[in-house]
């Protein structure tokens, strides 16, 4: 939608810049209305009827306490975005726009990945609904083996042909330069990510979502922010201070997180789980 609003391909106006907004807009409602039709038609093993949509408040309460923390958790990410995005364009307009172009191909990696931490966070659950803390912690190992797998040739491939890939958005030399030294920086932090995913959802599977919010949270708004401001604007590296900050963001979260998770204090739920399963009488 957003090509053909953007270039007035298909019969539809040729909006331009306003057909990138456009054109998310019909998107989002378009995907809404399908899951909709899907749930309210029967053809999932979830199917809603008008009696059904009607506002529970307890329900409704709990929804929003278990949701709080991961989002405050993602709230920290974005002001990170916009900080830098504001940030960039102190530096003009090559640098903002290479920026941008950078987070869109960024985000990427995690939109592919994050379903599979995902997998891991319900293996862990299940296992701590079990008191089985082992295969809680196998299941941590094997999502960081497996998520490093797809994860690391990805920013392989991505520092590879970082030019080539910001060339395809752009042909400005000097956002192509830009453009690239940011995605050198995102490459070498997917190494961390396919740790910081994992731990982060394993935590929640687990039923710790403060945690990972605090430390999230905390390394964005104390660290990431302040520390690319300080590099940027007081240093000599310009915008280079704003990828290190965020390459140095990454390891820390991910570092943080791994401490915590070794503490082991996530499997008490584990141990009060098997405290409250009924035993067989005695004969």
């Amino acid at each position: 939608a957003e090509y053909l609003l953007i270039f007035g391909h298909a019969g539809l106006p040729a909006l331009g810049v306003r057909g990138v907004a456009a054109g998310v807009a019909c998107g989002h409602v378009v995907v809404v209305g399908l899951g909709l039709w899907v749930l309210f038609t029967g053809r999932s093993r979830i199917h809603l009827r008008l009696r059904h949509v009607v506002p529970d408040g307890p329900v409704m309460a709990e929804i929003a306490r278990l949701a709080a923390p991961s989002a405050l958790q993602m709230i920290g990410g974005v002001a990170v975005n916009f900080a830098f995005i504001r940030m960039a364009g102190g530096f003009g307009e090559s640098v903002q726009s290479a920026y941008a172009i950078g987070l869109r191909l960024g985000l990427v990696v995690p939109m592919v990945c994050f379903p599979m931490a995902t997998a891991s966070a319900t293996l862990v659950g299940q296992a701590i609904g079990a008191g089985n803390v082992r295969r809680a912690w196998r299941a941590i190992a094997t999502g960081v083996l497996v998520l490093g797998a797809v994860m690391w040739p990805m920013a392989i491939g991505i520092f590879v042909f970082r030019a080539h890939i910001v060339g395809f958005f752009s042909d400005a030399p000097q956002v192509i330069a830009i453009g690239s030294e940011y995605l050198a920086y995102t490459a070498c932090s997917v190494f961390f990510w396919a740790f910081q995913f994992v731990f982060m959802r394993s935590l929640q599977g687990a039923g710790d979502f403060v945690v990972p919010m605090l430390i999230s949270l905390g390394t964005s708004l104390l660290v990431t922010i302040p520390l690319g401001y300080t590099l940027a604007y007081h240093t000599s590296l310009g915008p280079t201070g704003l990828w290190t900050s965020g390459l140095a963001s990454s390891a820390l979260t991910a570092i943080c997180t791994g401490l915590w998770l070794s503490t082991g204090r996530w499997t008490r739920r584990a141990s009060h789980s098997l405290s409250e399963t009924p035993r067989p009488s005695d004969p």
